[in-house]
């Protein structure tokens, strides 16, 4: 394959030469070849192998052709432009046709998307190299061409930058759908990033899809699948941002700490279902509670104590806690009736009984007793229980000395069981 192509040759010395080959296949060999290398219509003598070499002697544009023909007759021909310079002759006159056409070409692509006006000989520069610092074929220029007909953002020097330095044509034609369907990036934008090798196509193609799915920050996207997130873990996250109504950065510090996509999802359905508060849940998860400590603990969570207050002290230790205080209700509500009982009974006040259970009698109740009997006994003969005793005695036409006796022996010095004991004496 001539490059460029059609050939272009230079004579120097009064000589430029050059080698033809034919290649021929499926036919009855032995083949037979003959060439007619100047364009004047006769074969060439001598020149009968597949591969010839010919020189020419003056400039101008020659038309080269090659007969086959096998044993059984069947012949095929091909020609091939060939471009002679003579520099001393046409050096401003001759000029490869297709790099004419090129030139033409990009040159009504100038001001919007070429960046100067071009002539035959700036595009031969091009390819041999003057302009990009490589060769560039006259093929890729023309599809650079084509291809900034239809990318409207870019020159024609930026697509030929392109494809030499980063990739082919197929990945900046993605790139350019991919920037149709960002509202802020554009194609130019799409470029910079992957020219900076901090993100590849792939990168780039992931995010956009994100944010055409799940309408979120092309930024943000780009840069968590440049951490790690392959598309499926990326789809996962966005659609559990969705599904809770929260910020993308909102879910970040659980992840930092060792979070799952799959954990806050759990997490988010918990407190749906237990009418909790999701970050809660996500932060007790977080902790590496299990999810059958975290159920626990909202089942016993109320409005003084929350589920992180009661993971933080254990469940298992929650609960004796918890029964430890109810024990301590239940005995608080026990002496409360047993000090109103022995108030009633020694005629005191609750008050005191239980400041004396609490105090003196360090939480003794018999001691209670013996106190409060003792202290009865000192107030036996007070005009009080003197009254009562009379009152009694008059009531039940009993002797006062038997009031006093049942009173103190089989009533244990207590006034209400006196009474009943004469009134059903009385009966």
């Amino acid at each position: 394959m001539s490059r460029p192509f059609p050939p272009l040759l230079t004579v120097e010395e009064g000589e430029a030469r050059i080698e033809f080959e034919a290649n021929a296949s499926g036919d009855t060999e032995p083949l037979t070849f003959r060439w007619d290398l100047d364009g004047d219509g006769e074969d060439e003598a001598g020149q009968e192998n597949a591969i010839v070499e010919w020189t020419y002697s003056e400039g101008g544009d020659y038309t080269a052709r090659v007969t086959v023909s096998d044993t059984c007759g069947f012949t095929a021909s091909d020609t091939l432009t060939v471009i002679v310079v003579d520099p001393e002759e046409d050096a401003d006159d001759v000029c490869h046709p297709m790099a004419q056409r090129i030139a033409e070409a990009v040159s009504g692509l100038f001001p919007d998307q070429a960046e100067q006006l071009y002539s035959c000989d700036d595009i031969f520069d091009i390819f041999e190299g003057a302009l990009f610092g490589g060769t560039l074929g006259f093929g890729r220029m023309w599809h650079a061409y084509q291809l900034a007909e239809n990318i409207e953002d870019l020159t024609w020097e930026t697509i030929l930058d392109w494809h030499l330095n980063y990739s082919g044509w197929g990945a900046l034609v993605q790139l350019d759908r991919l920037a149709d369907l960002l509202e802020e990036e554009g194609i130019e934008d799409l470029i910079r990033l992957v020219s900076s090798e901090e993100y590849t196509l792939n990168n780039i193609r992931t995010a956009v899809r994100s944010v055409v799915r799940y309408d979120v920050e092309f930024d943000d996207a780009l840069e968590r699948v440049a951490a790690g997130a392959n598309p499926g873990e990326l789809g996962q996250f966005y659609a559990l941002v969705a599904d809770i109504g929260v910020e993308p950065a909102d879910l970040d510090p659980y992840i930092e700490q060792g979070s799952t996509v799959n954990d806050l999802r759990h997490a988010a359905q918990l407190a749906e279902r237990t009418g909790s508060d999701w970050e809660e849940i996500a932060a007790a998860r977080a902790e590496d509670n299990s999810w059958g400590a975290i159920g626990q603990a909202l089942r016993l969570a109320d409005d003084e104590t929350s589920a992180l207050e009661i993971l933080t002290v254990g469940v298992q230790e929650y609960r004796e806690l918890e029964h430890e205080a109810d024990r301590a209700t239940r005995e608080e509500e026990q002496n409360q009736k047993t000090a109103e009982h022995l108030a009633q009974q020694y005629g005191a006040e609750p008050g005191d009984v239980m400041a004396l259970f609490n105090g003196e009698c360090e939480g003794e109740w018999s001691c209670v007793r013996t106190t409060l009997r003792e202290q009865e006994r000192t107030q036996q003969t007070s005009p009080q229980y003197e009254r009562t005793a009379a009152q009694i005695a008059d009531k039940y036409d009993a002797a006062i000395s038997d009031v006093w006796t049942i009173y103190e022996t089989t009533c244990d010095w207590n006034w209400p069981c006196t009474r009943a004991y004469f009134r059903d004496l009385s009966r």
